[in-house]
């Protein structure tokens, strides 16, 4: 278990570290999460963006934190729970407004009233441990 917790902590303090150098960069945006409606991948449950930044929250808990590069390039970064249960119960929470995606003139691929919460919470990751992305 000890290994374990270590490879979670050093991917997470990649993760943060990544996520502190991306804020230093320019000030700080609110992120508001939602339901992914996207055709991307199936895996994802929840999406935030701010800027170029765009954070995407998948089943198993973990996610990917991606943002565009000088060279033209997007890098990304995943966050994996080694060990966690496969697919926990996610919920977003502290609901904040609603997003719309107006595409064209067609408004059948119009998607309005989309929630938004200010974070999300995945209940038991691992036995008596919740994992709350904010």
């Amino acid at each position: 278990m000890r290994g374990q917790g270590l490879r979670i902590s050093t991917a997470f303090c990649l993760f943060l570290g990544l996520s502190v150098a991306l804020a230093a960069a320019r000030p700080p945006l609110p992120v508001a999460f939602e339901v992914h409606q996207g055709p991307a991948d199936p895996q994802v449950r929840f999406t935030a963006r701010t800027g170029e930044t765009a954070l995407a929250l998948l089943d198993d808990g973990g996610a990917v934190l991606s943002h565009p590069g000088a060279d033209g390039k997007t890098y990304a970064v995943r966050l994996r729970l080694d060990g966690a249960l496969p697919c926990p119960q996610a919920a977003g929470e502290g609901e904040r407004g609603a997003a719309n995606y107006y595409v064209g003139n067609d408004r059948s691929r119009w998607k309005t009233g989309i929630p938004t919460w200010d974070r999300v919470r995945y209940a038991a990751v691992w036995p008596g441990i919740d994992l709350v992305y904010y």
